[in-house]
């Protein structure tokens, strides 16, 4: 829309001006003009029309405390403050919190806490707990069981993380199993190698095909590949398959804090402690890494 103030136009030339009533191109007087143009659809209207007849856009708009001219894009008047009710311009919604994006109750995760399930029901049932405090979700679901926990220890447990309180641990029996068979196949892996590598009495090996007869490499070799060859065992089923061919078997995994898969760094790290335990401090350690019944 065109000024409410530009009422005048040039008689000569046809355009329009808001100046001292003289059209500086044609330097004669402008006459009154008994019509203004709406910008949005170019209609010809009165010059103290506050609407468009045509298409409804706010032309001039007087502030209905203080008075002052008021465009359709002012939400409020920035002389005195009052909500402009024509504007064409509404206010941002506000963000409101999703109340529906968690589906458990409190009561339903107090119970969780004495009854835990295995990670596959977990990911199934509470996918929300492995999303992190970083969610809304997750967010939500600790809000909502401190909300009805009445005892202190159960409102400690939802300061900690949902692994130590949602999912099952597995007992002794599973545990049993696990090292019964992860026992002989480290061996088997670590003999295999090492026999490849050292050969025997006879000849044979790596380091003889290289061409050294000492034995003390092949010695310091055993040294350190026996404790070694655990640590590459562990760590690499537990980076391909997300535990040990024992935890496979036995219905175990290694999870994080929030039930989910470690990375390969994580692996490391937690194999790397378990090897050395005075690093447990410097890298981390398996204290954030636990097993859990799949």
């Amino acid at each position: 829309m065109q000024d409410t103030a530009v009422n005048f136009i040039c008689a000569r030339c046809t355009s329009r001006f808001s100046n001292d009533g003289i059209c500086p191109d044609c330097n004669i007087s402008l006459v009154p003009l008994s019509t203004i143009a709406c910008e949005e659809c170019g209609a010809e209207l009165k010059p103290d029309a506050k609407f468009c007849s045509h298409c409804g856009r706010v032309l001039q708009n007087k502030c209905e405390n203080c008075g002052t001219i008021l465009s359709s894009e002012d939400i409020f008047c920035p002389d005195c403050g009052k909500k402009n009710n024509d504007s064409a311009t509404e206010l941002p919604e506000a963000k409101t919190r999703n109340e529906e994006c968690c589906s458990a109750s409190g009561e339903e995760l107090v119970e969780l806490m004495y009854s835990p399930v295995n990670l596959r029901d977990f990911h199934n049932n509470y996918s929300f707990l492995s999303t992190g405090p970083d969610s809304e979700e997750y967010n939500l679901a600790i809000e909502r069981g401190l909300k009805v926990a009445k005892d202190k220890p159960v409102i400690m447990r939802f300061g900690s993380y949902p692994r130590r309180w949602a999912i099952q641990k597995p007992g002794y029996f599973r545990r049993l199993i696990t090292m019964l068979i992860d026992v002989p196949l480290w061996g088997a892996f670590c003999f295999l190698i090492l026999a490849a590598v050292i050969g025997s009495h006879e000849g044979g090996g790596l380091i003889r095909a290289l061409g050294i007869s000492s034995e003390a490499p092949r010695g310091i070799f055993a040294l350190i590949w026996v404790p070694l060859s655990y640590f590459v065992y562990t760590a690499g089923a537990e980076i391909l398959f997300g535990t040990t061919p024992g935890g496979l078997l036995g219905g175990t995994r290694v999870v994080n804090e929030y039930g989910n898969r470690l990375t390969a760094w994580q692996v490391i790290k937690r194999q790397f402690s378990r090897l050395i335990t005075p690093l447990l401090v410097i890298t981390g350690g398996a204290g954030d890494h636990e097993i859990v019944v799949r």
